[in-house]
């Protein structure tokens, strides 16, 4: 479902998928997710819209054909429903207009262009601040099967301040030297080559999201369009390493295609 926002996704599709019954399925999806899969898929489809209304200046109408609604007024009353205003009140109050940045700020990230890249990890939902315990669980996966990170990253896929907490996805994962024997239970995330606007967070994780605003700005501020796909945060020095306020976080926000 994550990787096929865009496209018809009904129930027996997704049984298909999962190799269970339409009746089979909904009944584990429901047990799993807390929901069914089609308002499970709504509220995908509307928390990127709202993400969209934050990060881009596309059209709202735009942004709601891009979310499966065919009529303005349908997308209107789904979005309010969702976040208690309509998505032009959202915009206009939650939206990081672009300031004109100065002194150090204005170095604050850089644009590079990555190669593909195959990450392995295990899936967090819940508070950000609890993703402690995937880290660890992910850590002694790694030493039972005698596999050792070259890199450690996270996979943000929602942004905390349009996502219930309970609901947030994250994924722990590692960069390894060599794909991972059969039944580890770590799951492969492929990630395409592309350009991505790169910055550096120090200090503790519980600020972050400063970090995430500062680099917001700073994209718009130079016209780039941030994509809706997962940020990658790659951990550089992190705990075990040094005392949080030494930390060191990349944070790589990649940039979406001109059309």
């Amino acid at each position: 479902m994550e990787a096929h926002l865009d496209e018809p996704l009904d129930v027996r599709t997704l049984a298909r998928v999962a190799a269970y019954s339409e009746f089979h399925f909904h009944r584990v999806f429901r047990a799993i997710t807390g929901d069914t899969a089609k308002s499970y898929l709504r509220r995908l489809l509307l928390e990127r819209a709202a993400r969209e209304l934050r990060q881009s200046e596309h059209k709202v109408v735009e942004i709601a054909l891009r979310a499966g609604f065919e009529a303005h007024e349908a997308f209107t009353r789904a979005f309010t429903a969702q976040f208690g205003v309509p998505p032009r009140a959202y915009r206009s109050a939650h939206q990081h207009r672009a300031t004109e940045l100065a002194g150090p700020e204005a170095d604050f990230a850089h644009v590079e262009s990555r190669a593909a890249l195959a990450l392995w990890g295990r899936r967090h939902v819940g508070e950000y601040a609890a993703v402690g315990g995937t880290w660890q669980a992910l850590f002694e996966l790694c030493g039972q099967h005698g596999l050792a990170p070259r890199a450690t990253i996270g996979l943000c896929w929602d942004d905390p301040e349009v996502t219930p907490a309970d609901a947030f996805r994250y994924d722990a994962c590692v960069a390894l030297e060599h794909p991972p024997p059969q039944g580890t239970g770590l799951v492969v995330h492929t990630l395409g080559p592309g350009r991505f606007a790169v910055a550096i967070h120090r200090g503790g994780y519980e600020h972050i999201g400063q970090s995430y605003a500062q680099l917001m700005r700073w994209a718009l501020e130079r016209d780039f369009t941030l994509s809706t796909e997962p940020t990658l945060e790659h951990y550089q020095i992190g705990p075990g390493a040094a005392a949080p306020d030494a930390y060191r976080t990349e944070i790589a926000w990649r940039l979406a295609e001109s059309v």
